[in-house]
């Protein structure tokens, strides 16, 4: 019982109408959940101690080139270029030993790998959800490709401006 709420009889029709509430209510928090995942302008990722991609939405699709089809059950080492996946194995079982949220890529850039093979810049969030599985990794992706090519741009012009000046 939810203090303050009385619950008629389990076999009343007003307990009938209440458990049609009760649903149509889960089904639109449900719906709203599902608004918010896919809407994000952030890519995100589910995965398990393993590794294992468990869900993605469509923002995650475009950053990496894949469909969800392709990522979904597969190992997230496939977003990672081949000269980090030793070390990042060993980072996603840091993250899991002490499971806590966090930053990644302050003052570094990190890379992921598109379909295609192309690297993309991007900065990564982690917050551990429980799950009935156990602890999984909600990852945050943000593809910061644009702002680096800016950054470049710049210190290119300041040393421009710096060298023409002297």
């Amino acid at each position: 019982m939810v203090a303050g709420v009385d619950r008629p009889p389990r076999d009343s029709p007003a307990s009938d109408r209440a458990s049609v509430r009760d649903e149509a209510e889960i089904l639109a928090a449900l719906d709203l959940a599902d608004t918010v995942f896919e809407g994000s302008l952030n890519g995100i990722l589910m995965v398990d101690r393993s590794g294992t991609i468990r869900l993605v939405n469509r923002a995650a699709e475009l950053i990496f080139s894949r469909t969800r089809e392709d990522l979904l059950g597969t190992s997230v080492d496939r977003l990672v270029p081949e000269r980090f996946r030793t070390t990042h194995a060993v980072q996603r079982d840091g993250f899991f030993a002490d499971p806590r949220p966090r930053a990644l890529g302050a003052g570094r850039v990190l890379t992921g790998v598109r379909m295609d093979g192309r690297e993309v810049n991007i900065e990564i969030g982690l917050t551990p959800v429980r799950t009935p599985e156990g602890i999984c990794a909600l990852v945050s992706i943000v593809d910061i490709t644009e702002r680096r090519i800016r950054e470049r741009r710049q210190e290119t012009q300041h040393a421009v401006t710096k060298i023409l000046s002297e």
